[in-house]
């Protein structure tokens, strides 16, 4: 059986707990908006992570080829599938192609 003590001690903690949540949670918020939104104005745009060259698979012995010249499996000789085409989002092949610039810039250049 929990004494009058421990009610209490637990009634404060959760006092304690929730005063924080109070104060820390919107303050938290704030600064995560206030970063992205600095983070967009210097030009760090979100992009998917580059996970290295497309994979091509044999159907026959399911072993993955990386080299681009290859048409034929090293391992079990049989003819390979087409290199997989990487589609692209408008907005990075608009920033590929230069769409916008006008040859100055805002920040320091990288």
């Amino acid at each position: 059986m929990l004494s009058s003590m421990d009610l209490a001690t637990a009634w404060g903690l959760a006092k304690l707990i929730l005063m924080f949540a109070i104060v820390v949670t919107p303050v938290y918020l704030v600064m995560r908006a206030l970063v992205k939104l600095a983070r967009l104005r210097y030009g760090f745009l979100p992009e998917p992570p580059d996970d290295g060259p497309p994979l091509r698979v044999c159907y026959s012995c399911n072993s993955s080829v990386l080299e681009q010249g290859f048409s034929h499996c090293p391992y079990c000789g049989q003819v390979l599938p087409p290199m997989p085409v990487v589609a692209t989002t408008p907005l990075i092949a608009a920033l590929d192609s230069g769409v916008g610039q006008s040859g100055a810039t805002d920040g320091p250049s990288v």
